[in-house]
């Protein structure tokens, strides 16, 4: 019989999201949505007759979350109607941490926190396979380690699948240029002798596509949670047939969006562009825009742009702009409008205009402008 899994890790349910320049209410509102979307996910895990819902990892945040977070997630995790939820430490939730105390006290017998070196049989749950856990100890591992060197010399038995969960970088895929991560090889992980990884770790899902040998996958986050993150909230659905082949689904899950576009502007075809829509991959409501632009118009253009942006701004639920590489374009009625004839400013601007010098007639009006700024 097969073995249907639900596969999420990067929960980092508590993030705060201080560091963004946001409202309170969109702060809040990002902070509930971790919940929603959990919620959303165990719902779809039923749905979809999963067995096994696994949490790879950074299910919390960080090591001190509240008493109510925790009963929160718990009470989530228990409405599963599969056969067993699995969570392992990460590195943002390390095993470490008192809060896990709590968090089995509160489990039930259907909760399984992953805290040891060792093979979990889950045959006692109905569930026809064992697992192999790499939980993360600390925040930080030494330089290369990782928690997986066991796996490989373990017997696997036939008859039940084996299936590898781990949280950590992976070489070449992950960024951990120091290899404090948990830093992982994928010769490592493909000689450990299971027919599945589930990761945790990358906040972006991979592989993106997977082919038919692929059999290590991270789902990213559930709800991005910042700019750097240019993917929307995923997660994996792995079907695993009685001889280890696998097929492999992806999903899409989560509220919000962060999205951030580099925009050139240099007239009114792209201000049209621009009219038309900023961005049309997400809901505006849903989405946190951030827009950086460059280019050169003339001052007609600047404030049709303007005007534009503010009206645009509106439907988002964040919008920030970068307009520092935005300026005006030097045309020859902007020079005469702006400086007397046969002034030398005038003189030397004509003359860059009439040349064709686009960059130095910009650099020289510049220039001229910061010093009548100073005088």
């Amino acid at each position: 019989m097969p073995i249907k899994i639900f596969h999420s890790a990067d929960l980092h349910i508590g993030l705060k999201f201080s560091s963004g320049n946001y409202s309170t209410p969109i702060r809040e509102a990002l902070k509930e949505a971790r919940f929603t979307t959990l919620s959303q996910m165990v719902r779809e895990a039923g749905k979809r007759n999963c067995q096994m819902m696994a949490i790879a990892g950074d299910l919390f945040d960080h090591i001190r979350p509240t008493k109510l977070e925790i009963r929160r997630v718990v009470q989530e995790l228990k409405t599963f109607s599969g056969d067993i939820t699995v969570v392992l430490p990460g590195n943002h939730d390390p095993l470490s941490g008192d809060f896990w105390k709590t968090f089995k006290d509160e489990a039930g017998d259907r909760i399984l926190l992953l805290e040891e070196l060792h093979p979990y049989d889950l045959q006692e749950f109905g569930v026809k396979a064992i697992l192999y856990p790499g939980p993360c100890m600390e925040k930080h591992s030494d330089p290369g380690f990782n928690q997986i060197g066991w796996i490989k010399d373990v017997p696997k038995g036939s008859g039940v699948l084996h299936i590898g969960i781990a949280h950590g970088s992976l070489e070449g895929v992950s960024p951990d240029d120091d290899k404090l991560y948990y830093l992982m090889t994928r010769g490592q992980l493909e000689s450990a002798g299971v027919s599945l990884w589930l990761m945790g770790h990358n906040h972006s899902p991979y592989p993106l596509t997977p082919g038919l040998q692929d059999k290590i996958f991270y789902p990213g986050s559930h709800e991005p949670d910042g700019f750097n993150r240019s993917y929307p909230g995923s997660a994996w659905i792995h079907e695993l047939s009685d001889e280890g082949t696998l097929k492999s689904e992806r999903l899409i899950t989560g509220q919000y969006r962060f999205l951030q576009q580099d925009i050139v502007l240099e007239g009114e075809e792209d201000i049209l562009k621009l009219k038309e829509g900023i961005s049309l991959d997400w809901e505006p409501s849903n989405t946190l825009l951030k827009l950086s632009l460059k280019g050169r118009l003339t001052p007609e253009e600047l404030a049709e742009t303007r005007e534009i942006l503010n009206l645009s701004g509106k439907q988002y639920l964040y919008f920030e702009t970068d307009e520092e590489a935005l300026g005006q374009k030097i045309t020859p009625e902007s020079i005469h409008k702006e400086f007397s004839k046969d002034s030398f400013p005038h003189r030397l601007l004509q003359s860059l205009s009439q040349e064709g010098d686009s960059d130095g007639l910009q650099l020289a009006y510049e220039l001229l402008q910061e010093m009548k700024g100073a005088r």
